[in-house]
Parts: C-alpha cells; structure tokens; sequence
C-alpha cells in the first residue's frame, strides 16, 4: 500500500469520526421531491393553455407578415422579370451597395486597427492594453460588416434567380404559343 492511499484512508477514517460525510436520508430527499414537484406540476398544468394559445397568436401572426413578404417578393420579381432595364437597374444598385458597406466597414475596422497599433502600450487595467481594446473593436466590426455584406448579396442572388426562373417559364409558355419573348 502507499504512502498516498494511507493517507486517504486515516483522512476518510477521521471525517467518519467528526460527522463530516453524515448517512444520505433518502426519506427527506424523496419528501422533499414530492414538496417541489407538486406545485410545479400544477403550476405547469394551469399555464399550459394560456401558453399555447399565445404560441398559435405568434405563430399566425408570422405566417401572415411571411405570406405578406413572399407576396412583395413575388411581385418585385414578376416586375424586374418583365422589365430588363429594371433588373439591370436592380442589380446596379445591389452593387453598389455591397461596395458601400464594403468599404465603410473596411474603413471603420481599418480605423481602428490603426488606434490599436498606436495605444498598444496604454495600460487600462486588470491586464487590459488599449490598443488590444481597439484591435478587438476593429475585428468584431470587420465581422459587423462582412454579415451585412452577405446578407445584401444572398437578397440580391435570390432576387436574380428567381427573375432568371420567371423568364425561363415564361419564354417556355411564350415558345408554345408562338410569340417572342425578347
């Protein structure tokens, strides 16, 4: 045996002794379960209706303003699809403002890349530099800008896929009727 397992054994002897690993009554654990799971489950029981129907009031409600939504969409692109310099002009604009946010973003984490550099050696406390305060501003809004920029672009791509699709089917139904499409 070793020197270690001694010790733990005199150790654990000894808390024996003192009462300090006192028995586990299981009796006062199960009352005290039954105590607390009582209410609670009557609690649960009255709340469940008036929680349900909140649930069904939230979720008609975003079905409804999601229909609303597709509606708008389906709209926008019968229109960019049936007028090509308006989807030029869509595209243009979605262009732009993807180079817009590109470069406020990129000049703002720019910005405050530069502050790091320059109060690096500014102590501000608990270990904390000023210019790691500014570096980390000027990660979080690279990132800030990048997920503006994504989501501009994935509108836009949905958008030109589904006006490229709404010309496909109706150049198809307009080569079964006999007319041109361009």
């Amino acid at each position: 045996m070793t020197v270690h397992r001694a010790r733990t054994r005199r150790k654990m002897a000894l808390q024996r002794e003192s009462g300090d690993m006192a028995e586990v009554n299981w009796t006062e654990i199960l009352v005290a379960g039954v105590v607390v799971a009582i209410p609670v489950g009557i609690v649960v029981n009255l709340l469940t209706n008036p929680v349900q129907r909140k649930l069904e009031k939230r979720l008609k409600r975003q079905a409804a303003r999601r229909e609303q939504e597709r509606g708008k969409f389906q709209s926008q692109v019968a229109d960019l699809a049936a007028d090509r310099a308006a989807f030029q002009v869509f595209l243009s604009t979605q262009i732009l403002r993807t180079t817009y946010f590109t470069a406020l973003f990129g000049f703002a984490s720019a910005l405050a890349f530069a502050m790091g550099q320059v109060t690096l050696s500014i102590d501000v406390g608990q270990g904390w530099r000023l210019g790691n305060v500014f570096i980390v501003v000027g990660q979080l809004t690279a990132l800030l800008g990048s997920l503006i920029v994504l989501t501009v672009v994935r509108s836009a791509l949905q958008t030109a896929s589904a006006v490229r699709a709404g010309r496909g089917r109706r150049a198809t139904a307009a080569d079964v009727d006999g007319q041109d499409v361009t």
